[in-house]
C-alpha cells in the first residue's frame, strides 16, 4: 500500500516541511499518514449514478458503508491469496510491498424509509455498530431508526421495531468500553451490565448495551438486546442532537448550546453557547458590506455541494445533522454543499517566519481577526484570563440562560415522575436537591482574546494548515462603495463533543466556519479543568483517537487548495513515549474538486502493513567491498534466498500498523493511521553529503551547521527512549544508526584545513550514536578512507537496514568514482589523515567500545569473525595513524586524546588479542613499528619471530625505535635465559655475544639460564661465531667461576692480545716506548710504574685506538701478578717463552714472571735500571715479588718497620734482607751518579733496617762520603744497641717467669699433700 504523507508545516508539529529526508527528498511526516484503503466502491444505482459515502463502519472483516442514495453496502473481506513475499532470485533485493484489502460485496439493502421522504433525497446518516447484542443501528437522514443483525446485515426482531422523528444514536458509555478494551487486552472481558467470561469459552451472561436515542422531545435510554430492545428511561429534553456519554453523566448538544445532563436524575447545568458570537453590523458601511459579502460566501459554502444530501426535517437548522462517537468515535453526516478546492501542485515548505508570525500558507484561506481569535493556554496551566466584555458566568447571557435555585430543586423532588424532563436554555427540574448537578451555572463562552495571548502549543501562534492563506480577511473587499448597514447575521455551527479523560469533556465553540475554533475543558461539575485548545478553523469533524484530537477542516476555494482537504491533529496529552509524535496538518488528496468528505472512527479493523516501514527497517546485504568473489555473482546461494524470504517476513512483521480512523469521500475510503517513529523522525533528516561543500563562504557554513543540527535535533528525540515493541526497538536503532552516519559523513566531508575542535561535543554525539545504535563496525570502517583493505565481509556478508544501505550506498559509489587507485599503505593514504585526528579518536573510542563486546550474545556468532577482525584491524591502523600524526601542541584541544603508544602495547599484549594477527603484522612493518611487533609476537609466544625482529631492530640503527625499546640488549638477554629452545638460545646469544660480550657471556654462564652449557663447547662456538667475547667468557670462568683450569687460556688469550700489535712498528709501540721515557724521567719519589700507567697513560688514550689495548694490559698484569691460585695455576716457563721475544717493551710482565720464577736477580734489574721504579723495588723485596701490582702501597719507615705491609706477606725476614741487599748492589750499579746517589741515600734512610750493616760498608764504594751513610750507620748502631738491650731484658724475664711457676708449683704440692701408694695401686704414669 501507498502511503500518503502529511501535509505542510513546521518541523516541531510533524507536519510537512520539504528536507530532502532519507536519501532522497521527501517530506516530513507529521504524526498521522493516509493510507489508500477502498477505490471505487460501486454506489451507483439505476435511478442515481453521482452516488457519495455518507458513513462507514468496520469491524473484522465486515465493513458497511453508507451511501447518499439511502443504502448500505456491506463488504467482507476476502482472505489472501497466497504469499504475498517474492522469493529473490538475484542479488538486487524485492521491492517491500503489501497487498490491499480485498473486499467483496456480500449485500445491498435499502433502510425503511418515512412516507414522503423520497422527495427529500435521504441518506444513510448514521451506522453504529453493537458487537454484544451483535446489532447494528441505523439511522436514516429522515429520522428514521432501525435494527439490523450483525455482521449479515439483515432485519433484527423482524423488522417490527423502528424509532421515528430520531436525530442521533449513541454514546455509550465511554468508562465500560475503556474498561471493555482493557479487560479483552488481559483476556477478561466484562460488558455493561453482564459479563461474557474469559475466551476460554464461559458462557455469555448479559450481552446488552444501554444507548442514547435522541429525538425531537426526549433522550430514550433504550438497552439493545438479543431479544427486543426494552426501553429503561426517557427524558423530556428537546432538540438534543448530539451528546457523548461517561457513567451517570452526558454532555450533550442542541443546535445552539451545550450542556450537562445527569441521566439518573435528569438534571442539567447548561454551559455554553456552541457559537460565542455573530457577526454585528459596523458603523462603517465598508465594514459592514465586506462582512456581509463574507457571510453569504460562507452561507455558499455551506449551501452547496455534489451531490448534497438534505437536512432531517427535525434538524433543519443544523446543516450537518449528528453523528455517533465512542470513545470519542463519530460517523460522519452530511457534510456536502462545500466548494473543495483544486489539489494543491505539491507539498510546499512553510517559511518559519510565516508560522511565527501567525501567517498562514496560501491555498486554504484563514481569515483570522486579532479581536476574535482564540489562543490555547498550556495544557497543564492555569484557565486564560478572561478579557473584559468576555461571556462569564454573571454576565447577562448567562443569567438570561436561568439558574437551579433551592425551590424548584424541591418542586422537581415532589412531581418526580417515571419520564424525567428537562429544558435546555431555562431551568431544568431536578430529580434530587442533593446532587452535585444543582449546582447550575454556565461556564463563561470562549473568550475573545488578541493573537497574543498564550497558546497551548508554545509560546508562539499555532501554525496554519497547508495551503491556508497569509492574509486576514481580504482587503479588496475594502475598495466598494459603503451600503446601507446590514442587520446581524445568526451563524450555525455543529456542535463537537469528545472525552479525552475520564473525567472531562472536550467541547469546540468558534464564532464562524472560517475564524478559528476553541476547545474547552469542562469537568462533571461544568467547571474548566485546563487551558482551551486552538483550531485553526471551526473544524466539519473531529474524533478523539488515542492523545490526539483529529479535526476535519473546512475546504478551501483557494486555487491552491482545491482537491485537498486537510485534517489538523493536535496532541492533547504528553505521555507518549516519543516525543516527536507532535501535532501537526495532514493533507488528503481527492481528485476531485467539489466532492464531500468526512472522517470516522470505526468499531476495528485489521492491521496493515506499512510498506514506508518495512522499507526501511528490513535487512538488506550492503556490499563494502568491489573485490572479485563474493560479491560479484550475479544469482545467489540458497541459504542468502532464505535468508531475504525471512528478513522480508520479519520486516513485514514489524511494521504492521493498527487504527480505527477512517476518512472518506465521493467513492474511496482511506484509512487514517499514526505515522510510525521511524518515518516521522526519517523524512527529516537531510541527504548525506557526497562531497565537500564548495568554498567557506559563511553561507555554505551555516547550511553545513544547519544540517548538523537537524540530525542532532532528530538525535534527541530518540534519546533515553526505552523500546517497549519489537518495531519501537528497530525504530530507535535505525534512527541513531542513521544520525551517527549522516553526522559521520558531515564530519568526513569537511575539508581537511577546516579546525574540527570546534565539534567536540558533534563528535561525541556521533560516537554515542554510533554505539548505542550498534551499527555493524564494518560499514563505519568502510566510511574511512583507506580503510578498505582492513574490511572482512565474510561468507554471510553485512546486513543493515535497507534505509541505511542506500546511505551507504550512495557514499562508497561516490567516493569510489572519486578515488585514485592506490597501492594500500601508500603515502598518500596515509597522509590523507593528517589534520584530521579528531576524527581518528573518533574511531578509535568507537572500535575499542565495539572490542569490549567480543564474545557477548548480542554479537551474531555467524558474522562475529569477520566482525573482530574487522575491528582489530581498523583499531590497528587507527592507532598507527594517531602516533604518526601525534602533534603534542594540539593534544590539549582534542576530545578523548589519550596515550596511543601504551594503547597500541596493551592491544599487543594479551594471547589472543587481535583476531587479524597477519594484517596486524602487515600494518606494523608497513609503518616500520617493529618493536610493536616483537609485543605481537610475544603474546603469540613466537619466539623465533620475537628475537628475530628485535634483532632488525638493532641492525636497523633507528634511534627513535631504539629508544622505544629501552634497554633492549638486557632484556634480550633476559629472553633468552627463559626460553628452551637450544638453537635458538645458541643462534641469537652468539649474536648478541658479538653485540655486548658481558649480555652474550651470561646467556651462555648465567646459573637462571633454563638451557645449560658445557663449557668447552661454549669455548668452541666464541672461537668460531663469538671470538670478540671468547676472552670475557675464559676471564668470567677464571674469575668469576673460579675455574683456574683455565688460567693458562685466560693469559694465553691476554698475551696474544697485547703481542699481537707489538710484532711490527705501530702507534701502540711507541706509545708503549714514551710510557718508558716519561716515567724513567720523573724525580724521585714518584709512584709506581703501575700506578703511573693508570693516572697518566691510560686516560690520555681513552679517546684514541689504544685505550682498548692499555687496559687489556693492564688486567694482564694483575692476572699475572695475582696472589690467588690464578697466578699458580699457570705455567710460569711456558708464559715466558711466549715474553721472551718481547722482553724489551713489557718489561713489568717480564719483572713478574722472573719474581715468579725466583730470578730475583733480573727482575729487580728490570725495576732499577729499565723502568728505575723505586717504590716497585720495595715493593717487591717486602713481598717476594709474588703479590698483585694493584695491591701494592709505598711507603716509609723508621728503623725498619713496615707494620702491616708485610705481614701478610709469606716471606721470612731473612729472605727479605736478601732482596733489599741485591737492590742496594743494583743501584750502585746505575751508570747516573746523580740517581745512583738518590737511590743509595733513600734505601739506607728508609729501608736500612732490613740491610746487614756489614754488606753495606762492604759495597758502598770508598769514595762515598761518610755524610751519605751517616744515618744508616746511626741507626744501625742504636738498633744493634736497642736489639742487646731488648734481648738482656728478655732474659731478666724469662728467669723471673720461671721462677713464678717454680714457687706456683711448690705451693699446689703443699696444697695436695703427700699420697701413699699400695702395692695393689695401679702406678699412675
Amino acid at each position: 500500500m501507498e502511503l500518503a504523507h502529511s501535509g505542510d508545516s513546521e518541523v516541531g508539529y510533524g507536519g510537512g516541511v520539504k528536507t530532502g529526508g532519507g536519501v532522497g527528498d521527501s517530506t516530513v511526516v507529521g504524526p498521522y499518514m493516509v493510507v489508500d484503503f477502498i477505490d471505487d466502491l460501486p454506489l451507483e444505482t439505476p435511478e442515481r449514478t453521482e452516488v457519495a459515502i455518507t458513513c462507514v463502519e468496520a469491524r473484522e472483516e465486515n465493513l458497511y458503508v453508507g451511501t447518499s442514495a439511502h443504502e448500505i453496502l456491506h463488504f467482507v473481506l476476502l482472505p489472501p491469496s497466497g504469499p504475498t513475499t517474492p522469493m529473490p532470485v538475484s542479488l538486487d533485493p524485492p521491492s517491500f510491498h503489501s497487498e490491499k484489502p480485498s473486499y467483496i460485496l456480500a449485500s445491498r439493502i435499502q433502510p425503511p424509509l418515512t412516507s414522503g421522504a423520497l422527495s427529500q433525497n435521504p441518506y444513510i446518516k448514521q451506522i453504529f455498530l453493537l458487537p454484544g447484542p451483535s446489532k447494528i443501528l441505523v439511522l436514516s437522514s429522515t429520522g428514521l431508526l432501525s435494527f439490523w443483525s450483525y455482521p449479515e446485515l439483515s432485519p433484527a426482531y423482524d423488522g417490527s421495531v423502528k424509532v421515528g422523528g430520531t436525530s442521533f444514536v449513541g454514546a455509550l458509555d465511554l468508562n465500560n468500553i475503556n474498561r471493555e478494551a482493557e479487560a479483552m487486552s488481559t483476556n477478561e472481558y466484562t460488558p455493561e451490565a453482564g459479563s461474557i467470561g474469559r475466551r476460554s469459552g464461559r458462557a455469555a451472561v448479559d450481552n446488552s448495551k444501554l444507548v442514547m436515542v435522541m429525538g425531537k422531545k426526549a433522550v430514550k435510554m433504550v438497552k439493545v438486546k438479543d431479544e427486543e430492545p426494552r426501553l429503561v428511561k426517557n427524558i423530556e429534553c428537546p432538540s438534543l442532537i448530539y451528546g457523548a456519554r461517561r457513567g451517570p453523566i452526558a454532555c450533550v448538544a442542541t443546535t445552539t448550546d451545550y450542556s450537562l445532563l445527569h441521566l439518573e436524575i435528569g438534571g442539567i447545568i447548561p454551559l455554553f453557547p456552541i457559537v460565542s458570537s455573530n457577526f454585528s453590523p459596523s458603523a462603517d458601511s465598508t465594514t459592514s458590506t465586506s462582512a456581509q459579502e463574507e457571510i453569504e460566501e460562507a452561507s455558499q459554502m455551506r449551501s452547496s455541494s455534489s451531490p448534497q444530501p438534505p437536512s432531517a426535517p427535525e434538524a433543519s437548522d443544523n446543516d450537518s445533522g449528528s453523528r455517533e462517537t465512542v470513545s470519542g468515535r463519530r460517523a460522519s453526516s452530511s457534510a456536502a454543499g462545500r466548494p473543495y478546492p483544486t489539489r494543491n501542485s505539491s507539498l510546499q515548505q512553510r517559511p518559519r517566519s510565516e508560522v511565527l508570525s501567525g501567517g498562514a500558507p496560501s491555498g486554504l484561506s484563514v481569515p483570522i481577526d486579532p479581536a476574535t481569535k482564540h489562543t490555547r493556554a498550556s495544557s497543564t496551566g492555569s484557565i486564560q484570563r478572561r478579557p473584559s466584555g468576555s461571556i462569564g458566568r454573571n454576565s447577562p447571557l448567562s443569567r438570561s440562560m436561568g439558574r437551579v435555585t433551592g425551590k424548584d430543586a424541591a418542586e422537581a423532588a415532589r412531581t418526580e415522575t417515571p419520564s424525567s424532563s428537562c429544558s435546555i436554555g431555562g431551568t431544568p427540574r431536578l430529580k434530587s436537591p442533593n446532587t452535585t448537578l444543582s449546582k447550575v451555572s454556565k461556564l463563561p463562552a470562549p473568550p475573545v482574546a488578541p493573537r497574543s495571548a498564550v497558546s497551548s502549543r508554545s509560546n508562539t501562534p499555532n501554525p496554519t494548515p497547508p495551503g491556508s492563506s497569509t492574509s486576514s480577511h481580504p482587503t479588496k473587499k475594502a475598495t466598494k462603495p459603503r451600503g446601507k448597514v446590514t442587520p446581524p447575521i445568526q451563524v450555525s455551527l455543529r456542535p463537537h463533543i469528545v472525552s479525552p479523560t475520564p473525567n472531562e469533556f472536550l467541547l469546540i465553540t468558534g464564532t464562524s466556519p472560517a475564524d478559528p475554533g476553541v476547545g474547552m475543558f469542562v469537568n462533571f461539575d461544568g467547571d474548566p479543568t485546563r487551558g482551551t485548545l486552538q483550531l485553526t478553523k471551526y473544524p466539519e469533524e473531529i474524533i478523539l483517537e488515542e492523545s490526539c484530537i483529529i479535526a476535519l477542516l473546512p475546504a478551501s476555494d483557494e486555487a491552491g487548495s482545491m482537491g485537498v482537504r486537510v485534517l489538523e491533529v493536535i496532541r492533547i496529552q504528553g505521555d507518549d513515549p516519543d516525543p516527536s509524535a507532535n501535532g501537526g496538518f495532514v493533507q488528503v488528496p481527492l481528485g476531485s474538486t467539489r466532492a464531500n468528505a468526512g472522517i470516522a472512527r470505526v468499531m476495528g479493523l485489521n492491521e496493515v502493513v506499512a510498506t514506508e516501514v518495512g522499507s526501511r527497517l528490513r535487512f538488506d546485504k550492503v556490499r563494502l567491498l568491489t573485490s572479485e568473489g563474493d560479491n560479484t555473482r550475479g544469482e545467489l546461494e540458497e541459504w542468502e534466498v532464505k535468508r531475504i524470504a525471512e528478513e522480508l517476513e520479519a520486516a513485514k512483521r514489524i511494521s504492521k500498523i493498527g487504527g480505527n480512523v477512517v476518512f472518506f469521500s465521493g467513492t474511496k475510503v482511506w484509512r487514517l493511521l499514526s505515522s510510525p517513529m521511524v518515518v516521522r523522525l526519517d523524512s527529516r533528516l537531510p541527504s548525506p553529503v557526497l562531497s565537500p561543500p564548495q568554498g567557506t563562504t559563511p553561507e555554505a557554513k551555516k547550511e553545513t551547521d544547519k544540517r548538523r543540527a537537524t540530525i542532532l535535533s532528530v538525535l534527541k528525540d530518540v534519546h533515553g527512549l526505552e523500546p517497549t515493541t519489537e518495531r519501537m526497538f528497530h525504530e530507535i536503532a535505525y534512527i541513531k544508526q542513521k544520525c551517527g552516519v549522516l553526522l559521520l559523513t558531515e564530519f568526513l566531508s569537511l575539508p581537511r584545513e577546516e579546525d574540527k575542535r570546534q565539534f567536540p561535543t558533534e563528535l561525541l554525539a556521533t560516537e554515542r550514536a554510533l554505539i548505542d545504535g550498534s551499527l555493524d563496525p564494518r560499514i563505519v570502517v568502510s566510511l574511512f578512507s583507506g580503510f578498505e583493505e582492513e574490511l572482512r565481509e565474510g561468507k554471510n556478508g553485512v546486513w543493515v537496514y535497507s534505509g541505511i544501505k542506500k546511505v551507504i550506498d550512495m557514499v562508497l559509489i561516490h567516493r569510489r568514482s572519486q578515488e585514485q587507485p592506490t597501492r594500500d599503505g601508500d603515502d598518500k593514504k596515509e597522509s590523507e589523515w593528517n589534520g584530521r585526528r579528531d576524527l581518528l579518536l573518533l574511531l578509535r573510542r568507537y572500535l575499542s567500545a565495539w572490542r569490549q563486546k567480543k564474545g557477548f550474545g548480542s554479537v551474531s556468532q555467524a558474522n562475529e569473525k569477520e566482525v573482530f577482525w574487522t575491528i582489530d584491524a581498523a583499531l590497528m591502523r587507527c592507532l598507527l595513524l594517531l602516533e604518526a600524526t601525534r602533534s603534542p601542541s594540539a593534544l590539549q584541544h582534542m576530545a578523548g586524546e589519550v596515550d596511543v603508544r601504551q594503547e597500541l602495547y596493551k592491544m599487543c599484549d594479551y594471547p589472543s588479542s587481535v583476531e587479524c594477527f597477519d594484517r596486524c603484522v602487515y600494518l606494523l612493518e608497513n609503518f616500520k613499528r617493529l618493536y610493536v611487533l616483537s609485543i605481537l609476537y610475544q603474546s603469540k609466544k613466537m619466539s623465533r619471530e620475537v628475537l628475530e625482529t628485535w634483532k632488525r631492530l638493532f641492525e636497523s640503527g633507528d634511534e627513535k625505535a631504539l629508544a622505544e625499546f629501552g634497554e633492549g640488549e638486557d632484556r634480550i638477554a633476559d629472553y633468552l635465559l627463559a626460553k628452551k629452545d637450544r638453537e635458538l638460545v645458541k643462534e641469537y646469544g652468539l649474536w648478541l655475544a658479538n653485540r655486548n660480550q658481558r649480555l652474550g657471556i651470561k646467556v651462555f654462564a648465567d646459573e637462571r639460564a633454563r638451557v645449560k652449557w658445557d663449557v668447552q663447547e661454549v669455548l668452541e662456538m666464541f672461537k668460531q661465531y663469538a671470538p670478540v667475547a671468547l676472552r670475557g667468557y675464559v676471564e668470567h670462568l677464571v674469575v668469576e667461576q673460579k675455574n683456574y683450569a683455565y688460567s693458562n687460556e685466560l693469559l694465553s688469550i691476554y698475551l696474544s692480545t697485547i703481542t699481537n700489535p707489538l710484532s711490527s712498528p705501530n702507534p701502540t709501540t711507541a706509545s708503549l716506548i714514551s710510557s718508558y721515557e716519561a716515567y724513567r724521567a720523573l724525580d724521585l719519589p714518584k709512584p709506581t710504574y703501575r700506578k703511573f700507567l693508570e693516572e697518566n697513560v691510560l686516560p690520555a688514550t681513552v679517546a684514541g685506538d689504544g685505550a682498548d689495548w692499555w687496559t687489556q694490559r693492564l688486567t694482564f698484569l694483575d692476572l699475572l701478578a695475582s696472589a690467588t691460585q690464578i697466578g699458580s695455576a699457570y705455567d710460569n716457563s711456558t708464559m715466558m717463552g711466549k715474553l721472551e721475544p718481547f722482553k724489551e717493551l713489557l718489561v713489568a710482565e717480564m719483572i713478574v714472571l722472573y719474581g715468579r720464577a725466583g730470578n730475583h736477580d733480573a727482575a729487580l734489574h728490570f725495576l732499577v735500571h729499565e723502568l728505575r721504579d723505586f717504590d716497585g723495588s720495595i715493593e717487591y723485596c717486602l713481598d717476594g715479588g709474588k703479590s698483585r701490582p694493584s695491591s701494592r702501597k709505598s711507603g716509609k719507615s723508621s728503623g725498619g718497620k713496615t707494620g702491616a705491609q708485610v705481614e701478610n706477606v709469606n716471606i721470612t725476614r731473612e729472605d727479605q734482607e736478601k732482596l733489599f741487599a741485591l737492590v742496594l748492589v743494583e743501584a750502585l750499579k746505575m751508570g747516573d751518579w746523580m740517581a745512583r746517589q738518590q737511590w743509595v741515600e733513600m734505601l739506607l734512610d728508609q729501608w736500612g733496617g732490613w740491610m746487614d750493616p756489614v754488606h753495606v760498608l762492604s759495597v758502598i764504594p770508598d769514595t762515598y762520603s761518610i755524610a751519605l751513610i751517616s744515618k744508616f750507620l746511626i741507626s744501625a748502631l742504636r738498633n744493634l744497641v736497642r736489639e742487646k738491650n731488648e734481648s738482656v731484658v728478655g732474659r731478666a724475664l724469662c728467669r723471673g717467669e720461671n721462677l713464678r711457676v717454680s714457687a706456683e708449683f711448690v705451693d699446689k704440692c703443699d696444697e695436695l699433700g703427700p699420697t701413699v701408694q699400695t702395692v695393689e695401686d695401679p702406678i699412675s704414669l
